[in-house]
């Protein structure tokens, strides 16, 4: 919904000078940088703290964290142009480039069903305060602007498939293969993106494998599988995850792992499309050839 201001219109204006003064603003908005915000260049310097996320992509327990995933992250229009994720005074960017913030008065258009409330906001940067749009959200704009940089920023790891028997060995027709993904690829992975006075974490938990085995056959299994250890049943069935050949040949096993997203942060919590990631494994089949003698 937008509303124009010009000339003649100072009743409008008295209205917004008293929403800007008494309007509570998104908590912890980010401090001012160097004389003010409106002289931050972030084409030029993208890692100024006025137009910057900083997202942070840590290890999980047993694998390093992601090259190059980590770094500072600037905050765009829908055109691409890099700009400050908050205006003090003025708000939070939303993703259809407009800063909000809540507002006091409501709009005549009445409240949409469902959580949220409406903010009231300017359009483009610098933005213009002769143009007010008001816009309902569900979810606060900063959080929401943070939770997006942060899934941006998740790099869940490509599965690292195991077999027993280990490859090159081939395996054996009707002879049970024991199937799991190193602990390396399984495991929760977190990035966070803050600006100052606010962070949101993006988790991705994986959910399941689904294993391709290239015979024409899938299966599925709700955790990485059960390694094989020294001393086991080699004829024996894993009791998680595994396959059986029957017949010989050579396979290409593919294995593709769900990943659920969620963020939470800015007092606020949701969830984003799912991510998958997959990797694949030659695997090489023979038949157990028997010796019979007199």
């Amino acid at each position: 919904m937008l509303s124009r201001r010009g000339e003649g219109h100072g009743t409008l204006c008295a209205v917004l000078s008293l929403i800007l003064s008494l309007v509570v603003l998104i908590s912890a908005q980010p401090a001012s940088a160097g004389d003010g915000w409106g002289s931050v260049d972030c084409e030029q310097d993208p890692s100024d703290p006025a137009c910057s996320i900083k997202v942070e992509v840590p290890g999980a327990p047993g694998s390093p964290g992601s090259p190059g995933a980590g770094g500072n992250v600037p905050c765009r229009m829908p055109d691409g142009t890099a700009v400050p994720c908050s205006v003090p005074g003025v708000g939070w960017l939303a993703d259809d480039g407009c800063y909000y913030q809540p507002a006091v008065e409501m709009p005549s258009s009445g409240v949409p069903g469902g959580q949220g409330r409406w903010y009231f906001g300017y359009c483009g940067y610098p933005p213009n305060e002769d143009v007010v749009k008001y816009q309902w959200f569900a979810s606060p704009p900063g959080p929401r602007q943070l939770a997006d940089e942060a899934v941006r920023a998740l790099r869940p790891p490509a599965p690292a498939i195991r077999l027993n028997p280990k490859p090159p060995v081939a395996q054996l027709v009707r002879l049970p293969s024991w199937v799991w993904l190193d602990p390396s690829s399984w495991g929760l992975r977190t990035a966070t993106a803050s600006v100052p006075g606010m962070s949101v974490t993006a988790t991705a938990t994986p959910t399941k494998v689904v294993f391709s085995a290239g015979d024409g056959t899938s299966f599925t299994c709700t955790g990485p599988g059960t390694p094989w250890k020294r001393g086991m049943n080699p004829a024996a069935k894993s009791p998680t995850c595994g396959h059986t050949y029957t017949r010989a040949g050579t396979f290409t096993l593919t294995a593709t792992v769900t990943w659920a997203i969620t963020w939470a942060g800015g007092g606020e919590t949701g969830t984003a499309p799912a991510l998958t990631t997959t990797s694949s494994l030659g695997v090489r089949v023979t038949e157990s050839q028997a010796l019979v003698t007199r």
